[in-house]
């Protein structure tokens, strides 16, 4: 079981696990930041180290991403990502080609351009994929995987 979950204390509030209900449900209290109560949650017992790693993942990501955004979120700034992931795009791809061909120029020159052409494609896809490392806010990944895993757990809300 995750231990401390029930002392997370971060910008965007806390979680306290504060009881069981009648059918085994875990309850979780929710505070803002701000220190004013929230809603009560209950959630299978069994998905309760679940909820506490997916949530305190979440508080960790959410500054990352939200610093990012804001000083990303300018029109400057994404058209600066944009340029970069298209120069990283064109560069490993350019590099695949030329790498290709040099490697195959002694070949017969359909297996050459074949081989190039497959090099090219190659290198693109490469080039995609790192532009889209590069290109992916720090935290957002864990953010995504957290989600993902609150959107599967059972969270019901207590009067």
């Amino acid at each position: 079981m995750v231990q401390n979950a029930s002392m997370s204390q971060s910008q965007f509030g806390t979680i306290a696990r504060v009881g069981m209900t009648q059918d085994g449900r875990a309850v979780y209290q929710v505070v803002s930041a701000d220190g004013k109560s929230g809603m009560n949650v209950s959630i299978p017992n069994h998905d309760c180290d679940r909820f506490e790693r997916a949530y305190n993942d979440l508080t960790e990501a959410a500054p990352k991403l939200q610093a990012y955004m804001e000083t990303h979120s300018t029109p400057e700034a994404a058209k600066k990502v944009r340029r970069r992931t298209a120069w990283t795009i064109g560069g490993v791809t350019g590099a695949a080609f030329i790498g290709t061909s040099l490697l195959t120029r002694k070949w017969k020159p359909v297996w050459k351009w074949l081989t190039t052409i497959a090099g090219g494609i190659a290198g693109f896809v490469g080039g995609a994929v790192v532009a889209a490392k590069m290109s992916t806010p720090p935290g957002a990944k864990e953010f995504e995987n957290a989600s993902k895993v609150l959107s599967s757990i059972d969270v019901q809300p207590l009067q």
